[in-house]
């Protein structure tokens, strides 16, 4: 027998996502602000943006496989711990270079909610297979809300 997961549950997931997914894209209306606080160019302030899109690819291709090796948990408190130094270190940073290198790990820390589809999953090993047979309402409320 499958375990049902809650409502309160399912909301809390997708909140999360939503909040991670957040992390990726809003530091880009903020960059020109950025560029005057730190007096660099708007070219190299671009680098942040870059930096994160990279960190994320890099987590969806590091992190992701991991979850078929190592418990979803361990990695949730890794990741989630990585974020937060991330994101301190990011709105701390004075120079350009250490706001890039923030960036990279607040995009790398950022493939959480992938590991939250497979940790949902009754069959983690086979990840097709297991989203078409996750609940409709699940996989909405994870990916669409």
């Amino acid at each position: 027998m499958e375990k049902k997961l809650s409502n309160s549950l399912l909301y809390l997931m997708s909140i999360s996502t939503g909040l991670v997914g957040v992390n990726l894209y809003y530091n880009q209306p903020l960059l020109h602000k950025t560029s005057i606080e730190l007096d660099t160019s708007q070219a190299s302030i671009s680098k942040v943006a870059l930096a994160t899109q990279l960190g994320y690819a890099a987590g969806l291709f590091f992190i992701i496989p991991l979850g078929y090796k190592i418990p979803n948990k361990q990695i949730f408190k890794f990741d989630l711990a990585l974020m937060i130094l991330s994101l301190i270190a990011a709105s701390v940073s004075s120079t350009l270079i250490l706001l890039i290198i923030s960036s990279f790990f607040i995009g790398f820390s950022s493939a959480l909610p992938q590991l939250l589809v497979l940790g949902v999953s009754p069959y983690p090993y086979v990840l097709p297979w297991c989203i078409l047979h996750l609940e409709k309402k699940c996989c909405s409320k994870l990916l669409y809300d």
